[in-house]
């Protein structure tokens, strides 16, 4: 139900894709689609209006999927619920004039002469895009090391704001071309939304994300996988996994991971030692005999668990 209500929000949040399409609404490729929200433009109070249900959808989507999202990430559900609680404003909130192509409103929001609504509509765009960066970060961090698809999307997209970000002062500085660089920030927000709760229908990659960072854990063994327990969660690694694990763990500073790949190699060697607040479920495997008489030597050097 979290997922249908934030897919919804999604759709009613990217109203702009309609508006090239409507004659007289965006007149210049300078102007922002969010100043088609200003007092006096044609389908203002409409823009408003989809801006409120956006936010209001996502709201909805968060409350409903609050057990999950709430216990996987607590920053990244705050910052997401923030995210939300600011789109309602900006809809609640207008801008009084547009300031990008209008020289005068331009003066006047520079030496705060307009009214109130209009400058907590700026604020809440601020916490809007900051909220969802954040957010980002923090997926970025959680998936530190993983080869997953969402890693592998919530890093893509890290990149896109890190080259988006300056074209954007660019053209609010120089009120040029903002039609064409405010797209790529609604397409990327929609995008980290999406992959935000739509981890959440899959639960075992984003318990094993947890797992990596160091906070989840494995309860019993599974055939064919080897599990890891730390806190009360379970995560299954099944054994290409543990050897993708293995052969990561030297060039990933995440302790997570370390321990991860530590007990991969102690499935397969029992004689290494399992790290501190590890739990080992697997029973240990036979070793062989190494004394004089046997033709069995141990093996020098790093283990080669596979």
């Amino acid at each position: 139900m979290a997922e249908a209500f934030g897919l919804a929000a999604m759709v009613v949040y990217n109203w702009w894709v309609v508006v090239p399409f409507r004659p007289g609404l965006l007149r210049s490729p300078d102007s922002l689609f969010s100043d088609l929200e200003a007092a006096g433009q044609p389908d203002a109070v409409l823009f408003q209006h989809l801006d409120l249900l956006a936010g209001a959808l996502l709201m909805a989507a968060l409350l409903l999927g609050a057990p999950t999202l709430w216990r996987r990430a607590r920053g990244e559900w705050t910052a997401m619920v923030a995210f939300a609680a600011a789109g309602a404003t900006g809809g609640i909130f207008s801008y009084a004039c547009v300031e990008g192509t209008n020289a005068v409103c331009r003066s006047l929001q520079w030496h705060f002469q307009l009214p109130l609504h209009h400058y907590l509509h700026m604020a809440s765009g601020i916490v809007e895009f900051g909220a969802l960066t954040l957010t980002l970060i923090l997926a970025v961090r959680r998936h530190r090391g993983l080869v997953s698809g969402a890693a592998r999307r919530y890093r893509a997209l890290a990149w896109v704001l890190a080259v988006s970000y300056p074209l954007l002062g660019v053209a609010y500085l120089t009120d040029r071309m903002g039609a064409f660089v405010e797209p790529i920030f609604f397409v990327t927000f929609t995008t980290m939304v999406l992959s935000y709760l739509f981890e959440g229908a899959r639960p075992a990659e984003a318990e094993a994300s947890a797992a990596w960072a160091g906070t989840g854990s494995v309860s019993r063994p599974e055939p064919g996988g080897a599990e890891l327990g730390t806190s009360g969660r379970r995560v299954i690694l099944r054994p290409h996994r543990i050897r993708a694990v293995h052969r990561r763990d030297r060039r990933c500073p995440d302790p997570g991971a370390a321990a991860v790949a530590d007990m991969a190699a102690s499935a397969r060697r029992p004689d290494l030692k399992v790290p501190a607040g590890v739990r080992r479920t697997l029973s240990p495997l036979p070793r062989r005999p190494t004394g004089p008489g046997s033709r069995h030597r141990e093996r020098r050097g790093p283990p080669r668990p596979w």
